[in-house]
């Protein structure tokens, strides 16, 4: 039902097989989870997150930046 063979440079290994059947009464149903959450997003919005799309002054964002990328402004 299988054959593993080397190529003729030996680099690779070849395998070749058949597709197997899964027979039907060892399968089982996917479980379904309750979503208590209508949401896509995988968060729900707090002030913390609101504050990140607020609009800053250039400055505060360099700022922002440079401590995130640990860079500095020139770069």
């Amino acid at each position: 039902d299988h054959k593993i063979v080397l190529t003729d440079d030996e680099s690779t290994f070849v395998a070749w097989h058949l597709k197997r059947d899964f027979p039907y009464e060892y399968t089982r149903p996917v479980p379904v989870e309750a979503v208590d959450n209508t949401s896509v997003l995988k968060t729900q919005l707090t002030p913390e997150l609101k504050e990140v799309f607020n609009k800053k002054p250039p400055d505060q964002a360099r700022q922002e930046l440079m401590n995130i990328t640990h860079t500095t402004k020139h770069r």
